[in-house]
């Protein structure tokens, strides 16, 4: 699925700039420990080999071990990833591709995306392998 992202994405590049940089959203070392892999920086990963651009896994961490989302109505999202991000650098100027796996409120990637711009990214985008209907 991964590879198939990566090729539609590809094609969007073709009439506007290129991001400078891939971020993978984030897992809680512990959530990370217990699945054995982040599925977001694989999805990036797939995503960088196909369009040539950079995946950056180390400049964002999550800070707190939140409930899953999935698990969550619509209405407590947003506060379960309210402040949980950190970014350990500027991002001045840098247009950024946010990656993630499933987007159903759009809590996480918001999150992710409002710290981004106070670091000083120029452009955010999303790249997502779904969109789910909200619960």
């Amino acid at each position: 699925m991964s590879q198939v992202l990566a090729k539609k994405y590809k094609a969007t590049l073709v009439n506007r700039p290129t991001p400078h940089l891939l971020l993978p959203v984030p897992l809680h070392k512990n959530r990370l420990k217990l699945r054995g892999f982040n599925q977001a920086a694989e999805i990036a990963q797939v995503v960088s080999d196909v369009c040539h651009i950079k995946t950056n896994t180390r400049a964002c961490s999550r800070s707190k071990d939140t409930a899953d989302q999935k698990s969550l109505p619509a209405h407590l999202r947003k506060d379960n990833v309210a402040q949980v991000f950190r970014l350990n650098r500027n991002f001045n100027g840098y247009r950024i591709a946010i990656v993630d796996d499933v987007i159903t409120t759009g809590s996480t990637v918001t999150a992710l995306a409002e710290l981004l711009r106070q670091k000083g990214a120029s452009s955010i985008e999303v790249i997502a392998l779904a969109r789910t209907p909200r619960r």
